[in-house]
């Protein structure tokens, strides 16, 4: 598989998302989101990556890495009406379960490995501006992704 530097986060979130998307169902936009959850939607999932990067770099050619991997924060996240908090607590331990298959998120594309870097936060409960009330959970993981321009 070939892939340009430029597209390498892009393409390993994309591949995360579709992974988790698979293993959690939903549709994307409607049930399930890239980067954000939507203010006030009921029963909503997300996965996100970016900062805290360490860049592992083995060999320069001007200013074009042709080796590399990228490691980023990145984070799962959905959202429940009150008072379904154990939907949260049920979500959190899905997504342990999903990252300890490790045939899920490694080694697929140019993702090379995603995983927790700590447990599921303890849902907390917010309230959008209409009043309404949901619980929300937290799952930080890592993602380690290699910006070669060829892989397997």
């Amino acid at each position: 598989m070939s892939i340009d530097f430029d597209k390498s986060w892009g393409n390993a979130d994309r591949i995360c998302f579709e992974k988790a998307r698979e293993y959690l169902g939903g549709t994307e936009n409607k049930d399930c989101f890239r980067g954000f959850l939507p203010a006030g939607a009921p029963n909503v999932w997300m996965f996100s990556s970016g900062g805290g990067a360490e860049t592992q770099i083995g060999r320069m050619y001007g200013d074009n890495p042709c080796f590399g991997t990228i490691r980023l924060r990145a984070r799962f996240a959905a959202q429940y009406p009150q008072p379904e908090r154990e939907k949260a607590l049920i979500f959190g331990n899905t997504i342990i379960r999903m990252l300890s298959e490790t045939t899920n998120m490694k080694n697929t594309g140019n993702v090379q490995w995603l995983r927790l870097t700590d447990m599921p936060q303890e849902p907390t409960l917010f309230e959008a501006e209409n009043g309404w009330q949901f619980w929300q959970v937290l799952v930080d993981c890592e993602l380690i992704y290699a910006t070669t321009t060829m892989f397997s």
